[in-house]
């Protein structure tokens, strides 16, 4: 049984069987009635609960692969997945933030620097 806060409550609900998959209707459905909830919220709280809610899963990824294929080959795949997230999410601001695509760390530092004024002689 799961427990499920609802305008203040709490109801118990059972949850699906394990590996039972959801219909594409029932997935619609439940994606509404996620973005109904997270619209109640206010953009901090939104953001806190999205955070909480990411690290929880990347922990849980973490301790299950550890406890099934050994700490060291979690790290490793860890470092692989953390590279390829860095890879697809450092697009994201650059994109929002309209900047030219940066091929090298050094260009990149160049770039992140703070500018100086020009120092009058």
């Amino acid at each position: 049984m799961r427990r499920r806060v609802e305008t203040g409550a709490i109801r118990e609900t059972r949850s699906a069987p394990a590996g039972r998959k959801t219909t594409p209707n029932a997935q619609a459905r439940l994606r509404r009635k996620a973005q109904q909830i997270l619209r109640q919220l206010f953009p901090k709280e939104r953001e806190s609960l999205i955070i909480k809610c990411w690290m929880s899963h990347d922990a849980r990824w973490f301790m299950v692969v550890a406890t099934t294929f050994g700490l060291e080959a979690a790290m490793c795949l860890n470092r692989v997945a953390v590279r390829e997230e860095g890879r697809v999410e450092a697009r994201r601001p650059m994109h929002r933030l309209q900047l030219p695509p940066v091929h090298s760390a050094s260009k990149y530092l160049r770039r992140s620097e703070p500018r100086r004024p020009m120092m009058a002689s």
